[in-house]
């Protein structure tokens, strides 16, 4: 099992400047590049609009909001959260009075901690008596980080607080508005189409599961054209070494047969030799006989006048 501290270090600390996230100062922030820094670095980091990643070293253009304009890390916020909540060691404050009374129940839907007091205000309030309101105490043993997300709420100046309940569809604009956005800037009059954020997501959830499946249709596909073609590597493979084998078997054979001609070559220019060899020996060998009959009566030629005078 992974503990809190080991989640809290690995990722809910900037890993610019090693302070732990929080929801006042060292708030986590995404940049462009996907890779999350509190605001604090983000800020000092930046030159003019441009900010250089730590992480990836890409350079990063800002809104024209500023570092305030950077969508905010919920999932490491909410993680934030739960790590506080599960250590039994945090005490943790309300956020709705000024005397720092210690928090016995949750809003989720102002996601705030309230000590008893406020708890019972909250209840009595029209605009939050249907909040539900967790205990702490069961949030320590049940809740998960889920527990802590919140809706998105509208950061332009002068629109703070509004929740982000709509999406302008428009091509140009193609954001979430609050009631405020759409009073001023995303009028229906003026060509702007605003939707529920919620049918827009359900929308957006059906098109991704679309194309995921379609994706996964996609990845089997290439997975199994990526088995045929390691067979065929395979199957090219087990061709070369055929192939090299019966190349050696042939010149092999060719060799033998290569070696077998010249030997046969050898004998039979031996025999041919053979045979002249015997016919030239036999000619000279008469040659030779009839040069000592002609010598031999040279001599009794000679003996013959020889004779007379004596």
């Amino acid at each position: 099992m992974i503990r809190a501290h080991a989640v809290q270090q690995e990722f809910l600390r900037c890993n610019a400047c090693s302070e732990d996230y929080d929801e006042e100062i060292h708030i986590p922030r995404v940049l462009p590049c996907l890779h999350t820094h509190c605001q604090v670095c983000i800020r000092k980091l930046s030159t003019t609009n441009i900010i250089i990643c730590p992480n990836c070293r890409t350079k990063n253009r800002l809104p024209t909001t500023g570092v305030r304009g950077l969508p905010i890390d919920t999932t490491r916020r909410n993680l934030c959260e739960f790590i506080k909540l599960r250590k039994t060691d945090s005490c943790i404050t309300c956020k709705d009075c000024p005397e720092d009374n210690e928090a016995s129940g949750f809003c989720k839907d102002c996601n705030i901690y309230l000590c008893l007091d406020c708890k019972e205000t909250h209840k009595r309030s029209i605009a939050t008596r249907s909040h539900e309101i967790l205990k702490i105490e069961n949030m320590k043993v049940f809740a998960g980080s889920e527990v802590f997300r919140r809706r998105l709420k509208c950061t332009k100046s002068g629109h703070e607080g509004q929740l982000l309940a709509f999406y302008c569809s428009k091509k140009e604009c193609r954001a979430p508005l609050c009631k405020v956005c759409i009073e001023r800037d995303h009028k229906t009059s003026e060509g702007h189409v605003v939707q529920n954020i919620e049918e827009v997501q359900q929308l957006k959830m059906t098109e991704l599961k679309r194309v995921f499946c379609h994706l996964g249709d996609m990845v089997t596909f290439t997975r199994t054209i990526v088995e045929q073609l390691e067979q065929e590597i395979l199957n090219i493979d087990i061709r070369e070494f055929e192939m090299e084998k019966e190349l050696e078997s042939t010149f092999t054979e060719c060799q033998r047969m290569l070696e077998k001609r010249k030997d046969d070559l050898k004998a039979e220019i031996s025999k041919i030799c053979k045979r002249q060899r015997v016919v030239l020996v036999s000619k000279s060998e008469k040659m030779g006989n009839f040069i000592d009959t002609v010598g031999s009566f040279q001599g009794i030629y000679l003996h013959i006048l020889v004779l007379p005078n004596s």
